[in-house]
């Protein structure tokens, strides 16, 4: 059944963060029941519609939200059989309503460094750090309250926060930035079912199937807190983009939202950022760019 509140819309599918060659963000299918991504009915239970209303709800009325979400990828190569897993993508979501932000996202590399990004608003000023510019801070007057345009143009800007649309990266903060007007892109267009519940986290999950353009998600989604723990995504368009050879015999992506809370306090200085001493502060990053900042092959 499509969601009655998310209309037909254009829909970016959920590209990953791009770590080892060839492998992707990720969802795992947890069992037979996942796999076979069957809904279920019953006289009692909440609709697919309900449990994600609650959810959108939940996060709209969020005062605050913390978490350290993982993004992990599993992938089993044609030839050997052996399941393979990159170390996560790390990124943490600080808020507290109306301006006050922090967003780290760090990418580790093989036999590199990695990748750093720091988004910080402490209501005043709105600054970005990345590893990939070591010499400079973004700095900008923070608005009066962070709507989805903010943090678009800072991630433009800065090119490593946001190598792909908002809502194929942080959902989390899409669904926190949502509003009647600008609903969360991840439900337009989507078709919803209730899966059999399950835990995760310690906590019980409803699980919702989303059937969009680019394939199947499925949420799991806390039963107590309508707080999103885990959203698995589909992998054919990844596969098409990284796999034209058809090399792989899976590919699971999902993340996994550690931590996650609504409304406990947050100190005013993890919302604050320096820029450290010799650090020039600019309206945004120089055009050239080091390697590790342009997106890999899986950021396409």
């Amino acid at each position: 059944m499509t969601h009655p509140a998310l209309k037909k819309a254009p829909y970016p599918f959920f590209r990953r963060l791009g770590s080892v060659a060839a492998s992707a963000l990720a969802f795992c299918v947890v069992g037979a029941a996942i796999a076979a991504g069957q809904p279920v009915t019953g006289e009692g239970r909440p609709t697919a519609e309900q449990v994600l209303d609650d959810m959108v709800a939940a996060y709209r009325a969020a005062d605050t939200y913390f978490d350290n979400a993982e993004y992990h990828e599993r992938f089993v190569q044609r030839g050997d059989g052996v399941p393979r897993r990159s170390e996560p993508h790390q990124v943490s979501v600080a808020w507290q309503r109306p301006r006050r932000l922090r967003v780290t996202r760090q990418a580790p590399a093989p036999g590199g460094k990695g990748l750093r990004v720091t988004l910080a608003c402490d209501g005043n000023r709105v600054r970005l750090r990345s590893s990939d510019h070591p010499a400079e801070c973004i700095d900008r007057p923070a608005p009066e309250a962070l709507q989805r345009g903010d943090i678009l143009s800072l991630g433009e800007a800065a090119g490593t926060l946001l190598p792909v649309p908002l809502e194929n990266l942080y959902p989390q903060l899409e669904l926190l930035l949502s509003t009647d007007k600008s609903p969360p892109k991840l439900l337009l267009s989507a078709d919803a079912s209730l899966l059999p519940s399950d835990d995760l986290q310690g906590a019980a999950c409803h699980r919702v199937r989303i059937d969009r353009p680019a394939g199947k998600y499925i949420a799991w989604i806390d039963q107590q807190t309508h707080l999103l723990r885990r959203l698995e995504m589909p992998t054919d368009e990844v596969r098409r983009q990284l796999d034209p050879k058809n090399a792989l015999m899976r590919l699971d992506l999902w993340i996994d939202f550690k931590d996650a809370t609504f409304n406990t306090p947050i100190s005013v200085k993890a919302f604050q950022l320096e820029p450290g001493a010799g650090v020039a502060l600019v309206e945004s990053f120089q055009a050239d760019q080091s390697p590790a900042s342009k997106p890999a092959a899986s950021d396409q």
